[in-house]
């Protein structure tokens, strides 16, 4: 006989090791086991492999041959030729009942085992029952439904009190839902308790199928109490109307060839500026921020400020996805799929999918040879130049000087919106002019030519100033209600005639700026560059301002010369409203006589229907009385979508939106009509995601003036991304402290599909850069112009041999043997805020401990943030002076100016070539002082 000590696995729903010995005889080639109610097991190898591995074999009507240990033999010999089935005397079945089983736990183990295994199953039961009730109670919290046993029982009738028994029955459903996981949790630890304590007195196929008959009972009952909890809620839900969805067809517009997957419809449907949660909080970033927008602060509120946010950001974590991880996969497969691009719809807020090669072919529809005239190179740096010369000697103020001229630029970028509302889906041409060459002085320009438009009385400013017009107005039954539009005005504005007007206004010197902005069309498609031959560029921020001071001039032309009047004409830059007394004939003499004062400019017309007509968002509708009526209109296009309640949004920003189109419904409909906005938008808001209860107190109307309060000037502004959490309870702190807090959401959904514009250098942008080095450091710098140029500035000072000039030039001239690895250098942060920048320089600086930056040339930033970026540093521990000096020792915490170091004592530079291969490492010069 071999004995040895062993761990034997049990195959129960704890899986807890057991400990027993066990013997194996030679002779009868079985094992026995010990355990401790001094019962011997005997099987032999066969048997066992059978009654663990056979198919055929009915469960738990299979049990070892046990005999007391004193019977003498303590175990059966195996016949190999005999069933193994015949071997094997039956214990206990699936179908033995409730006493026979208590006789058979008895016998063999006594009556304080079979109480643990009443005690086990009893346990198994009620977690079945608290399982089914955790279920319920999600199932409600995520629907905003509130179980009867939770409602408050409400004695007060007002909207105050409302609002005070709502947040009760959330906050006792939300308790309610924490005290069932306690209690799981509490089950889960007596389970386990008992489940140990049986299993050390039970050998290990009778525990196996009394732990399985448990288990079916605990599913039966967890079936009977799901089924009750269905009900339960179906009861709750009784009063609740099912919440409308929007239409998937209108919502998502596929032209494609590609078929969408649900996954994939289900994301576009919640629109391009859904946002979706971050799985990492951007602690860097939010610090910097910070720190940039408490730098006014008395020093005593900006280090309360910054304990409370350390505090704040060290037990910072992400929030919960809001989104399935589906349809992030889904995210993911259409950012990567390349035969199709997907771009908003020109109107009503639809996504449209588009075969890459149907788009390109649109956009070189629209490219037309006598519309458009391609250039032989990028005239970027050559119109830069010429830019900053013209504001350089006009008499823009010097300081205003500073703000509009840009050391570098980039060129504007083409790319086009699907107008799926006509046939065959033509593209509107859009310019991306944003960090152009004249992007900044167009901006200055329109503000200066803003107060010269708008002064006819023809003008429209928006729906309010025409509803104010409509109410002067009676018409007669002969008169014709109509609208002419322009087609396709900023590409067709004749510049030289617009330009007629500046002229008058300006001096010369501001005159020639708006001619270099309004001739300066040229673009960049698919990377060639294409010039406009006339016409204002649609994206440039001047282009509605000149479209609109030169149809004014138009339409006193057309009007003054035009031998039947309307009665009333209005216009909002390319649309207008008309009523005409004339008749229908006349009518068309008057369209042809407008299409005739410019061959560029061209109206259609569109008349009245059932006695209505559509202007901006508003149908005009005619009344018995003569006047007219008025209401909202939306274009059949309209999709209903807003942004989604699910959107990694501000809770103010969702408000506002809600808010926004309430007031619109009460600014443009009547009363009669308004009672049939309100529950459109009541519709409309929750198929967005809104509850009854969010939509019914946007729609209240509100007490006041309708003039907005006046705002306190504040001591600074910190823009940061929304993290649920994390964010609104900094910005909570900040307004404490007359500090703005601006909340911009992050990861939109249409950041993380392909862009149509053309892409992007990633160093073509400003902000905060790292160059590694051959042996493991790095640099860490931070640039206002593009990183492109900085890294060119520093290759350039290796290369002349220039320590001085650069940390990464001395360390390449202290380390010959290293090579600086500028092909690999990487953008950590692509702030534009000069102060923003400088904190996250120093907080990147912070992080990478194997850094050489210079000692005298950074900031270093607060120990107070230390704690919340320890999960955040890179490279090996190093002293917390290895970089930097301390902030408070600078005034206005900005970085000193740089002190060049005197190099004399290292290296003549009259002995050094000016110029050397990029591709050669620095060397030294053989000649020392």
């Amino acid at each position: 006989m071999e004995a040895d000590w062993s761990n034997s696995r049990q195959r129960t729903r704890w899986g807890g090791p057991i400990r027993a010995k066990r013997t194996y005889c030679r002779a009868t080639k079985t094992y026995k086991y010990r355990h401790s109610s001094q019962q011997v097991i005997s099987c032999s190898r066969v048997v066992a492999q059978y009654a663990t591995t056979s198919k055929h074999s009915p469960p738990l009507k299979m049990s070892l041959a046990v005999r007391d240990e004193t019977s003498g033999r303590g175990g059966v010999p195996v016949d190999h030729g005999q069933s193994a089935r015949k071997i094997i005397s039956p214990c206990f079945t699936m179908d033995t009942g409730r006493e026979s089983l208590h006789d058979f736990i008895n016998r063999l183990y006594g009556e304080e085992v079979y109480k643990q295994v009443r005690r086990f199953e009893v346990l198994r039961k009620k977690k079945a029952h608290q399982v089914s009730s955790l279920i319920f109670l999600l199932r409600c919290r995520d629907n905003n439904v509130i179980p009867k046993f939770l409602r408050a029982k409400r004695h007060f009738n007002t909207a105050a009190s409302h609002r005070i028994y709502n947040r009760l029955e959330r906050a006792l459903l939300r308790e309610r839902i924490h005290e069932t996981r306690r209690e799981l949790a509490k089950l889960d630890s007596e389970l386990l308790s008992v489940h140990l304590l049986i299993s050390q007195k039970m050998n290990n196929w009778d525990w196996e199928r009394v732990d399985r008959i448990i288990y079916n009972t605990m599913s039966s009952e967890m079936k009977k109490s799901t089924e009750r909890q269905k009900r339960k809620f179906e009861q709750c839900d009784t009063n609740t109307k099912p919440r409308p969805i929007l239409d998937v067809n209108k919502t998502v517009v596929n032209i494609s060839s590609h078929q969408l997957s649900d996954h994939e419809e289900s994301i576009l449907a919640k629109g391009g500026n859904f946002a979706v949660t971050p799985r990492n909080v951007p602690v860097e970033e939010i610090i910097a921020n910070i720190e940039a927008g408490i730098r006014n602060l008395p020093q005593d509120s900006a280090e309360e400020i910054r304990r409370d946010c350390s505090k704040i950001l060290q037990h910072a974590r992400p929030p919960k996805s809001n989104i399935p991880y589906t349809e992030r996969r889904a995210l993911k497969d259409l950012r990567n799929n390349k035969d199709i691009i997907i771009l908003p719809a020109d109107k009503g807020n639809a996504t449209t999918v588009l075969n890459t090669v149907d788009y390109h072919q649109k956009v070189q529809d629209l490219l037309k040879p006598e519309n458009y005239k391609m250039l032989k190179r990028d005239p970027t740096a050559s119109i830069l130049r010429k830019t900053n010369d013209l504001i350089k000697n006009s008499s823009i103020p010097e300081e205003l000087q500073k703000k509009i001229k840009v050391s570098e630029a980039l060129s504007p970028r083409l790319y086009g919106l699907p107008k799926i509302h006509k046939p065959d889906v033509p593209l509107r041409p859009i310019v991306s002019a944003i960090g152009s060459p004249t992007y900044n002085l167009a901006k200055h320009l329109t503000r200066l030519l803003q107060p010269h438009v708008g002064q006819s009385v023809t003008f429209i400013k928006d729906s309010s100033h025409f509803i104010e017009k409509l109410k002067l107005i009676n018409v007669r039954d002969t008169d014709i209600l109509v609208s002419f539009d322009v087609v396709s005005l900023f590409t067709k504005v004749p510049v030289t005639d617009a330009l007629l007007k500046i002229d008058r206004i300006f001096p010369r010197d501001i005159s020639t700026l708006f001619r270099h902005v309004l001739t300066t069309t040229y673009f960049q498609y698919n990377n060639v560059f294409y010039e406009q031959k006339d016409g204002v560029a649609m994206g440039s921020p001047l282009s509605p301002v000149i479209a609109n001071s030169y149809m004014e001039e138009f339409e006193e032309v057309a009007i003054r010369n035009s031998p039947l009047k309307p009665t009333h004409w209005y216009r909002y830059v390319d649309d207008t409203f008309v009523v005409w007394s004339h008749g229908q004939e006349k009518l068309l003499e008057f369209l042809n006589h407008l299409n005739s004062i410019h061959p560029q400019i061209q109206f259609t017309m569109e008349k009245e229907e059932n006695g209505q007509l559509a202007f901006l968002d508003v149908l005009v509708k005619r009344r018995e009385d003569g006047s007219l009526g008025h209401t909202v209109y939306r274009k059949p296009t309209h999709t209903d979508r807003y942004l989604h309640k699910m959107s990694n949004h501000h809770p103010k920003q969702k408000r506002a939106v809600l808010r926004c189109l309430s007031q619109r419904a009460s600014r443009i409909c009547e009363p009669q009509s308004l009672k049939n906005e309100e529950s459109h938008l009541h519709q409309a808001f929750q198929a967005n995601g809104y509850s009854f209860q969010e939509v019914t107190r946007a729609l209240r109307p509100r007490k006041g003036t309708g003039v907005p309060p006046t705002e306190e000037p504040k001591q600074g502004v910190a823009i940061m991304p929304f993290i649920r959490g994390v964010t609104d309870r900094i910005g909570r702190l900040l307004q404490r402290h007359e500090v703005r807090a601006i909340f911009k959401p992050t990861h939109q959904v249409r950041n993380l599909l392909r862009s149509a514009k053309d892409p992007r250098d990633k160093l073509s942008s400003a902000g905060v850069y790292k160059i590694p080095c051959s042996c493991g450091s790095v640099y860490i710098g931070t640039t206002k112009r593009s990183i492109k140029t900085r890294l060119k500035e520093h290759e350039g000072h290796c290369r002349r041999v220039q320590p001085e000039k650069s940390a990464v030039a001395e360390h390449a001239y202290n380390n010959l043997e290293h090579n600086i690895k500028y092909d690999d250098a990487e953008v950590l942060s692509t702030d534009r805020n000069y102060h923003a920048r400088l904190q996250r320089e120093a907080i990147e600086i912070h992080k990478h401990r194997n850094n050489f930056n210079r000692k005298e040339e950074t900031m270093r930033i607060r120990n107070i943030w230390h704690p919340a970026l320890k999960r955040k540093l890179i490279g090996p521990t190093a002293d917390n002076e290895r970089v930097g000096v301390d902030q408070s020792e600078r005034s206005g915490h900005i970085a000193e100016p740089r002190r060049p170091i005197n190099i004399g004592t290292l290296v003549n530079r009259s002995s050094v070539a000016p110029e050397s291969s990029p591709s050669t490492p620095l060397r030294r010069s053989t000649r020392r002082h």
